[in-house]
């Protein structure tokens, strides 16, 4: 099993800290016109959407080439579950197969990359990603959440939107089924954006019960489309999708 420690390791601090150096002080905001108000708008992946209905959307990661991909499709199909898959290019190249069920299947797919990607890079790769899925691609993250403004601008010219998340499942860690479930359980808030990873040993497990968790709790789990919206909105500074 791979270590993503890395990448959760003092996550808050690295957070901000990145976020000056590649955003700026003022972590690129501009001013924008909302329902006849103006607001700040910051150019951060959206992390989270602020709501007060208890949704909630399950997205993956998926990079590595040998995963539990299968497993997960399948416990995400039993449920009755959407989740939106950010694939890295050479993994969408190695799996084909599951790419078209899952677009088949009403999952969304993104891109999965680094910070720093130029539109020529996100173009060529949307085509590729769209042309193995048979779907429109329209979401993109950065595997460490921190993407240059440059990059964002990027992505939203080829018609992506850049989301990371508020909540990681901590699956890489191997703690079991019920950790994952307890994780989200004690920090899940209407609005989050679930992260967890096709190859974690016990992400698929973990599943069923998760489901379980959220349906007691009274939270709907919904695509990252079906919470965002496709109205007017902007991202606030700590990459809150405020609706308008």
């Amino acid at each position: 099993m791979k270590n993503h420690a890395p990448g959760v390791f003092l996550f808050g601090l690295v957070t901000m800290v990145s976020m000056t150096l590649l955003y700026g002080a003022d972590v690129g905001k501009s001013w924008i016109e909302v329902s006849g108000s103006t607001a700040k708008e910051y150019e951060v992946p959206i992390r989270a959407v602020q709501t007060e209905e208890p949704k909630t959307a399950l997205t993956f990661n998926a990079s590595w080439p040998e995963d539990g991909i299968r497993e997960i499709l399948d416990a995400l199909n039993s449920g009755g579950m959407k989740a939106a898959f950010f694939v890295a290019e050479e993994w969408a190249g190695s799996h084909p197969e599951e790419l078209r069920e899952m677009a088949e299947s009403g999952h969304e797919l993104g891109i999965l990359g680094d910070g720093q990607k130029t539109k020529e890079e996100l173009t060529e790769e949307k085509e590729r990603l769209e042309e193995l899925a048979g779907k429109e691609i329209g979401l993109y993250r950065s595997e460490e959440e921190i993407c240059s403004r440059e990059t964002i601008r990027a992505a939203g010219d080829c018609g992506l939107r850049t989301v990371g998340w508020s909540l990681d499942s901590l699956d890489w860690k191997e703690y079991g089924a019920d950790a994952i479930i307890r994780q989200i359980s004690e920090n899940l808030e209407s609005g989050s954006i679930i992260l967890c990873r096709t190859d974690g040993g016990h992400t698929a497990e973990a599943l069923a019960g998760m489901d379980k968790m959220l349906a007691a709790r009274g939270f709907e789990t919904v695509t990252l489309s079906g919470l965002l919206g496709g109205g007017e909105g902007y991202i606030d500074r700590d990459g809150t999708w405020i609706p308008a």
